[in-house]
């Protein structure tokens, strides 16, 4: 019986690395384009399959049991995500009690604020883009995660031409011959101590 689990466990994960190989293309053009319409959809759905494919992904999870509701000023609807025993939920439901409650003007306050290369939490607030209540560790934990996928799915600068036809998205490549390149191009405490 175990290895008839492990075998359905590792079905499991290569039908979500087909997957996300389909959806992160698309969530980083919603991510590049001008109107950003459908970004946190299409960031939770990439969290989602990226949380089923890489361990070390959903590890960062694990212990992390937090809920957060996301609304715009001008929109009535919200989207619910939760973090409970190393799962992610997302529902357009809401929740009773949300750790989290993150109200913001438009998607493009919204995308500046997860992922701007250094998470300007009193920025965002003191132009009144976005607002929250709750504790502002969880939404750094939050857009910690968000930037993490931007860095892994975004072709590196000058990589855009080398492409994959098949519609597979390039990792991030930085300079791994020189770590302070790596340092300095990005925040992810995770690549800071692996190439320390």
């Amino acid at each position: 019986m175990i290895g008839l689990h492990g075998l359905i466990a590792r079905l499991h994960a290569l039908w979500a690395g087909f997957w996300l190989n389909r959806v992160a293309p698309r969530f980083i053009a919603c991510l590049e384009s001008d109107s950003r319409e459908g970004l946190l959809d299409g960031l939770f759905q990439v969290m989602g399959l990226a949380l089923l494919v890489d361990r070390r992904y959903r590890q960062g999870i694990a212990a992390y049991n937090v809920s957060y509701v996301f609304q715009r000023v001008d929109h009535p609807a919200q989207l619910a995500v939760s973090f409970a025993g190393g799962r992610m939920r997302v529902s357009a439901s809401a929740i009773t009690t949300p750790d989290v409650i993150v109200t913001f003007t438009d998607n493009d306050a919204l995308a500046n604020f997860l992922f701007n290369d250094r998470l300007d939490l009193i920025g965002s607030i003191v132009d009144n883009e976005v607002s929250y209540v709750g504790n502002p560790n969880y939404l750094r934990k939050l857009a910690h995660m968000a930037k993490h996928l931007q860095l892994k799915f975004a072709p590196a600068p000058g990589l855009e031409s080398q492409r994959p036809k098949s519609g597979r998205c390039l990792i991030h490549a930085l300079s791994r011959s020189n770590p302070s390149d790596m340092r300095s191009a990005c925040h992810c405490g995770s690549i800071r101590r692996k190439y320390s």
